[in-house]
């Protein structure tokens, strides 16, 4: 289902190349630690390591923006080498020595709760956020460097590591993820039911998507071949400020009109790359998915699909066939699906009281029986259980 996307996802190979910087080489900074900010993640991390300063200096951290008194939490478990107010840039600051040999350095605390000289675990609170010293006039946030080795060491780019730690926290619709390609470069995605889409530069910038997590590569791959849940609504940019929605049903896209959205009480959409949208707005709904068209009172009518039509379904016909939750889709979609032909060549299936199935496809528009061995000597593939009535209706 996803070759329709393979080209875009090659072709973006070479832009996606500086979507990142290139992780530290050093092995000291452990991967496993923990986000330096209580029930956050990268995405409130400014990436400006290295940036110009006031008086010559440049960044030598990342600043992490939280409200004031966020708990701060040992990154990793060690020792707390610091702590107190420096009267000066930093203010209120604490120095972490970590186990591994790397130092981190939490500036612009409103409060340290760890003295120095005592040992602390991984996740435990030693602070708090603010904007003390020379943060008066921002808003608050907690200035975060690592120093790999010692703390005389020089500083590093904190910002690939607060990526990396902040796998574990919740991943749902619109966040934006990274796959280490292991030679400097990243592929970034963004989530929408469950599926990773591939991102370019330029899709992130149309989409308005902030930074990437980085995550295990198992997971990203698992996410990106994933299906698309159906029922998710997603949404691309025309890039004016103006959008298109639309949701999924049976890996289609039906395009969604506010009154729509309010009609099936649907949420917010997630966003997608332009090209992604599109594809599954003219890729075809899949035979067996069950579909349903509010009436806006509350009552739904449901359908099966089987080669591109909609067979009417009853409470009795869900149950007999054994079939679960439907999708909701567009009233406009659900009716012309009612009315279209289905398709040649479709395999269709009833159930028989004795728990057997009794097969046919389609030949010109009508049924034509079939057994395992014609499927199989004409090329076609599985059955679509239908009701009785409409299987019969067929012939």
């Amino acid at each position: 289902m996803r070759k329709g996307i393979t080209v875009t996802i090659v072709a973006a190979a070479a832009v996606i190349v500086s979507l990142l910087p290139a992780a530290p080489s050093s092995a000291a900074v452990p991967s496993t630690n923990t986000f330096p900010i209580q029930g956050r993640d990268v995405s409130v991390c400014a990436n400006s390591f290295g940036a110009p300063r006031s008086g010559g200096r440049t960044h030598m951290g990342d600043d992490c923006f939280a409200p004031a008194g966020t708990p701060l939490l040992a990154v990793e478990t060690g020792t707390i080498a610091e702590s107190g107010n420096d009267g000066g840039l930093g203010g209120i600051r604490i120095w972490l020595q970590g186990d591994s040999g790397t130092w981190y350095y939490y500036a612009h605390n409103s409060v340290n709760y760890v003295p120095r000289g005592v040992r602390v675990g991984q996740g435990q609170v030693i602070a708090a956020v603010g904007n003390t010293g020379n943060a008066a006039t921002t808003p608050s946030h907690v200035h975060f460097e690592i120093h790999p080795g010692a703390r005389g060491a020089a500083a590093v780019n904190p910002y690939p590591y607060l990526a990396l730690w902040s796998v574990g926290l919740p991943l749902g619709n619109g966040s934006v993820i990274a796959r280490d390609n292991g030679n400097g470069t990243y592929l970034e995605a963004v989530l929408a039911g469950g599926h990773a889409f591939p991102l370019t530069q330029q899709d992130k910038a149309a989409l308005g998507l902030g930074p990437a997590r980085i995550i295990p590569t198992q997971t990203f791959d698992g996410l990106y071949n994933a299906p698309i849940s159906s029922g998710t609504v997603i949404a691309k940019s025309f890039g004016n400020g103006q959008w298109m929605e639309a949701i999924m049903a049976g890996g289609q896209a039906f395009v969604l009109s506010q009154q729509d959205k309010t009609a099936m009480g649907l949420g917010d959409a997630a966003p997608v790359p332009a090209s992604a949208f599109d594809w599954y707005i003219a890729h075809p709904i899949a035979s067996g998915t069950v579909i349903a068209k509010s009436f806006g009172n509350g009552q739904w009518m449901e359908a099966i699909m089987a080669g591109g039509h909609a067979f009417l379904l009853s409470q009795q016909d869900k149950s007999w066939l054994g079939l679960g939750y439907a999708s909701p889709v567009p009233a406009w979609a659900f009716d012309w699906y009612m009315s279209a032909p289905i398709a040649e060549r479709t395999v269709i299936a009833r159930r028989n009281p004795d728990n057997t199935y009794l097969e046919a496809y389609i030949v010109n528009g009508r049924a034509v029986w079939v057994s395992n061995e014609d499927k199989v000597r004409l090329g076609l593939g599985p059955a679509t259980v239908i009701p009785t009535a409409a299987f019969n209706s067929l012939f």
